[in-house]
């Protein structure tokens, strides 16, 4: 388990590709002519595997579809060869060879865009058991209870199936004809049989079957179980048992991230690597150019490469924020933000005045809550950028607007009018209102 996980420190990894030999002419035209002395491969649809274990394949699952020559084969009109891609990191070559060929399908080459990690392989593994081999999965840990499950329910069937009502008549007192007479009428219909003179309780009686009890089928426990398993919310279950308050939801919502939060941290790691592994690719040498990432960024993109690999990871640092790979916040979270956001746009309008602070910077920190705002809102479609005004652009010394070419736009005022003296102004006190004459 532990050289499974640590993968890529492997000083080789080999990829299985079972390949149609047409395809794999067209695609190594230089060894055409070896690969029709390649092991044949057939796909076998629907080959069951034996043997089951914990981690392990389960029984009836359908294990490789392909096999050797025609053993087994449905369909041998479609023949393919086995095709091994094996990554070596000691050397940094990549070799790639059939079963059965003499030799190479192509030369040895060495991957043009190199990475601190060398391997272009990531793999994520929910579940890992100790002392398996492969990770465990979902279903492969919840295989008895599903088994559990299906038998419950098949039981439930056959038990209604046998309770359907009968009821019996004597035979010696009354005719099978009026039997069936009773049988097949309808609703409401007046039937009339012969009796021999005995009450209808003594020649028709019900016959009696076994009750269904429902709490021996009752499958509520097996469900509970099979979420807790799976890490599913109580939101999406199918029913609503008993009303909760918010605080018993929000408890059951944080069991629920517990549970889920190592396939999280997981998913984050892989992610994370991804995103290194995507960046040294656009810095390299053979990545992105100035021009492809101003086509992808805008014309005010900077770009550059790094002329060595064994720089990279001095220069590319990529993370993933933790959490950030999972679903948007819950709306208790976002009640919380509701309730805060107000409080750090008062605080930091006012922190900044008392501190001096440039307009643009308390605008940047208006502009930082906006945006997380609408992040934790959970809509991707909404681009908070466009919503808000941008500063306008500086004018070149010498241009119209330029403020020492205009006086009137030095002092600030618009329209170019001189500023307004307000002691010049009349007292608004001391003036006399006009006289109002009857009508």
């Amino acid at each position: 388990m532990r050289q499974l996980q640590a993968y890529a420190d492997s000083p080789w990894i080999a990829q299985r590709l079972f390949m149609p030999v047409e395809k794999a002419k067209a695609t190594y035209p230089d060894a055409a002519e070896l690969l029709g002395s390649a092991t044949a491969y057939f796909r076998v649809p629907g080959r069951q595997v034996d043997g089951a274990g914990f981690g392990g394949a389960a029984p009836g699952a359908q294990a490789d579809a392909f096999t050797k020559g025609t053993a087994g084969a449905t369909d041998t009109s479609n023949a393919c060869v086995c095709v091994w891609e094996v990554w070596n990191k000691e050397t940094g070559h990549v070799i790639t060879l059939a079963e059965g060929c003499p030799r190479y399908l192509r030369q040895p080459f060495k991957p043009e865009q190199r990475t601190t990690r060398f391997y272009p392989f990531f793999s994520w593994a929910v579940i890992w058991n100790d002392g398996a081999r492969h990770p465990q999965s979902l279903v492969d840990r919840s295989r008895s209870l599903l088994d559990e499950y299906n038998r419950v329910r098949t039981n439930y069937r056959e038990h209604r199936r046998r309770a359907i009502p009968k009821t019996g008549f004597d035979r010696g007192a009354m005719d099978p004809v009026d039997a069936n007479k009773l049988a097949d009428a309808a609703s409401g219909e007046m039937v009339g049989v012969d009796l021999q003179g005995m009450r209808p309780e003594q020649v028709l009686f019900p016959i009696s079957y076994n009750q269904i009890d429902p709490a021996l089928y009752d499958t509520q426990v097996i469900r509970s179980e099979l979420e807790m398993i799976w890490g599913v919310q109580e939101a999406l279950s199918s029913s609503i048992q008993v009303a909760k308050t918010a605080t018993e939801a929000d408890i059951q919502q944080q069991g629920t991230e517990s549970r889920i939060g190592y396939a999280r941290d997981s998913l984050d790691e892989m992610l994370s690597d991804l995103a290194v592994y995507t960046a040294e690719l656009a810095t390299s040498p053979n990545g992105l150019t100035p021009e492809d990432a101003a086509a992808m960024a805008g014309v005010e993109a900077m770009w550059f490469n790094v002329p060595e690999p064994e720089m990279l990871d001095m220069v590319v640092q990529v993370d993933i924020r933790a959490g950030s790979s999972g679903k948007p916040a819950t709306a208790l979270r976002q009640q919380q933000w509701s309730i805060l956001l107000p409080q750090l746009q008062q605080a930091a309008i006012q922190i900044g005045q008392m501190r001096g602070s440039a307009p643009g910077d308390i605008a940047n920190c208006l502009e930082q809550l906006a945006v997380e705002t609408v992040k934790r809102a959970g809509d991707t479609s909404i681009d908070p950028y466009s919503f808000i005004p941008q500063a306008p652009a500086p004018v070149a010394p010498g241009l119209p607007g330029d403020p020492a070419l205009d006086p009137a736009l030095a002092l600030g005022v618009d329209g170019g009018q001189p500023p307004i003296d307000a002691s010049a102004m009349p007292d608004p006190a001391a003036m006399t209102p006009p006289a109002i004459t009857p009508v």
